[in-house]
């Protein structure tokens, strides 16, 4: 579905095109998707088992791809505006202030800004990859990052300190 928008430029038909383009294309149909989608990008497939088109199967699929309102809204995708930044950011949050924990106001507040510091500070790291080159999509959490048990001896030493958060930040 990402694809679908991202690589349309923003023109609701074209992504709409191009989702339906996945139904012959799981019927080893490449051509003829559309006047804005002709045919598939790929390269040249390998044999394998397709779903035959027209048989249970594909009616099956079809009706979840041409739903009324799945195709209306299709067309309505954003090509740039994503929000898998808003979610990974939601995730590391997450992390470092559990939901299913309570925290009084200071905790919470020191926790949410060590998790939105830990989170800047790598969200324009470069991808991973494996030992055979190819890119690491597994997300860990290293134990023993600097930063990190900088930030919480920081975040020990000012508690010590100082008696509230507004105090600590004058």
């Amino acid at each position: 579905m990402y694809w679908c928008a991202a690589s349309s430029c923003g023109d609701g038909e074209g992504v709409q095109q191009k989702w339906f383009s996945i139904l012959n294309h799981v019927a080893n149909i490449h051509r003829g998707h559309g006047d804005k989608f002709l045919q598939c990008e790929h390269e040249q497939l390998d044999n394998r088992e397709w779903i035959k088109y027209g048989s249970n199967a594909h009616t099956e699929v079809e009706k979840v791809f041409k739903g009324r309102l799945l195709a209306t809204d299709i067309k309505k995708l954003s090509p740039a505006e994503q929000t898998s930044g808003l979610e990974s950011f939601h995730r590391v949050i997450c992390f470092f202030a559990p939901k299913s924990l309570h925290f009084f106001h200071a905790q919470m507040e020191a926790r949410l800004y060590l998790g939105t510091l830990h989170f800047y500070e790598n969200v324009n790291r470069v991808q991973a990859v494996t030992l055979d080159g190819s890119h690491q999509y597994r997300v860990s959490f290293p134990k023993g990052r600097s930063y990190i048990d900088d930030l919480f001896d920081e975040l020990l030493i000012r508690r010590e300190m100082y008696t509230s958060n507004s105090e600590a930040f004058d």
